[in-house]
């Protein structure tokens, strides 16, 4: 903190480019330790002596006690907000309870497919490419049998 005459570094709080990386990178370790919550206020307030917006109705800082929350005391705001801020999850899953409290008489969906013009003209290309491949190998093969059967006719 800087006062214009005096700086000093308070624990937990660091500086980046930009505000939301000094906001990311700090921790809240300062605000367990009634030292460095003086500090704050003191280079903080010093000019703002009517300013009520953390104090209790006694005009004191409230400290954080550590035994109250599952994040070390210098885990980042980062780290935080990355697990969501939450202390604990309790996860109870009941389909039968969720079915049940719903009640549908019946369950239908409906699956809608939309046929586009790409996806014709590849169909298209393919049958035509398959037919025609197939046409070359069948088709000599029948002219020559037709050819057989004549001449066997025909002699």
């Amino acid at each position: 903190m800087y006062n214009g005459s005096l700086s000093k570094p308070l624990r937990g709080f660091k500086l980046g480019c930009y505000s939301l990386e000094t906001v990311l990178l700090s921790s809240l370790s300062c605000f367990y330790f009634r030292t460095c919550i003086d500090d704050y206020r003191y280079y903080t307030f010093m000019y703002l002596a009517d300013l009520n917006l953390i104090f209790n109705g006694t005009n004191e800082v409230i400290q954080l006690n550590s035994s109250l929350t599952r994040f070390n005391i210098n885990d980042t705001i980062e780290t935080m907000a990355h697990e969501l801020f939450i202390e604990s999850w309790i996860s109870n899953v009941s389909y039968e309870a969720f079915f049940n409290s719903c009640a549908p008489s019946s369950c239908t969906y409906k699956h809608y497919y939309r046929f586009d013009i790409l996806e014709l003209l590849a169909v298209f290309l393919s049958v035509y490419t398959g037919l025609s491949t197939v046409i070359r190998f069948i088709v000599p093969y029948f002219v020559s049998m037709i050819k057989n059967i004549r001449r066997r006719i025909c002699t």
